[in-house]
Formats: structure tokens, C-alpha cells, sequence
């Protein structure tokens, strides 16, 4: 911005205000006898005119005070031009917020669907694709159910590693039943 100066002190005594000479006449007005020639004349017109040429003047004061309000006029414009080029630029900003705001919203929407497909292929593939049972959990399972028969504890091993299907089941069944089913699965087979 430009330099703003103080406002004039009119009170001061130092301002002096040149007045113009009062007009003078005389009983024959001559040419040569008008105020125009007259050097030194009364002071009894008002200040800051001039009657030279029929015209009013300005004085110097009237002069500093128009200064003054056109660089307070120009700062002003300068000011209003400065909030105007803010207020657009804080409307882009807001118009580019506001988009942002929409794309993080598009893009959360996209998290919880994909979040949702994962939760749906993840319960798909619970359902189908189930716990594998080791050979040393069918084992365990034969220890538990105390088969006394040593052949008959390996026949019983060797048909659940042969059928893993029939694991699944024994294991989902209560403890207390497993024996009989087991021998059931056997004696159909």
C-alpha cells in the first residue's frame, strides 16, 4: 500500500494563508487604475480567493486538503479493490473445501463397500472352507475316546485320515456320542 500521511493540523499558527488583495477604486476606472496593477492592496476579501480574471482560486490549504482526500480516496479504492480480490480468492478456497469434503465422502462410501464385500467373502469362506484337522488331532480324538484294541485304534486312524469329512463330523458331535458314531461310520463303509 502507499504511504498514508497524517491529517493536516489546522489549528497550528505556522499555516499561513496568502490572501488576495482587495480591489481598489477609484474614481475613474482606467486600465491602468485596476486591481490587476495594484501591487499592494487591503486585505478585505475573503481568504483563499482571487479576483484576477473574474475567477475564484483554491488557496494553498484548499490545495493540501483535495491532496489529501484523493490519496485517501485512492488508498480506499486500493483497500475495497484488496477485500475484493480476498473475498474471491475465500470463495475458491471454500468452492475447493467443499470438493475435497465430497471426494472424502466418495471415498469413505467406497472403504464400506469394500469393507462389506471382505466381511461377505470372509463369512463365504468360513462357511465352505472349515478347520482342517490335523493327524495328530484325530489321534488325540482316539486317545480321548480310550479304544483299548490296538488294531482296532489303528483301523479307526486309518479311516478318518482316509475320510476327512467323517472328522469333521466326530468333532462337531459331543465327546459321549463320538464312539458309537465312529464304529457306525466304519461298519457302513
Amino acid at each position: 500500500m502507499d504511504y498514508i500521511p497524517e491529517q493536516p493540523n489546522y489549528k497550528e499558527e505556522d499555516d499561513y494563508v496568502p490572501r488576495s488583495p482587495a480591489p481598489q477604486f477609484q474614481s475613474s476606472d482606467t486600465p491602468s487604475d485596476t486591481q490587476s496593477n495594484t501591487p499592494f492592496m487591503s486585505s478585505a476579501v475573503s481568504a483563499g480567493t482571487s479576483s484576477s480574471r473574474g475567477s475564484k482560486r483554491k488557496g494553498p490549504t484548499m490545495d493540501g486538503i483535495d491532496e489529501h482526500f484523493a490519496m485517501l480516496n485512492t488508498n480506499l479504492q486500493q483497500c475495497v479493490s484488496s477485500m475484493k480480490d480476498g473475498n474471491e480468492n475465500a470463495s475458491q478456497l471454500v468452492n475447493i473445501a467443499r470438493a475435497q469434503a465430497m471426494e472424502a465422502q466418495d471415498i469413505a462410501a467406497e472403504i464400506r463397500r469394500r469393507n462389506d464385500l471382505y466381511a461377505e467373502h470372509v463369512h463365504h469362506h468360513r462357511r465352505h472352507a472349515s478347520y482342517q484337522y490335523s493327524e495328530s488331532d484325530i489321534w488325540a480324538m482316539l486317545v480321548e475316546l480310550n479304544i483299548q484294541d490296538e488294531q482296532l485304534m489303528d483301523q479307526c486312524y486309518e479311516f478318518l485320515c482316509d475320510h476327512p469329512g467323517r472328522v469333521k463330523q466326530l468333532f462337531g458331535m459331543p465327546y459321549e456320542r463320538r464312539m458309537t458314531k465312529l464304529f457306525g461310520f466304519m461298519t457302513r463303509h
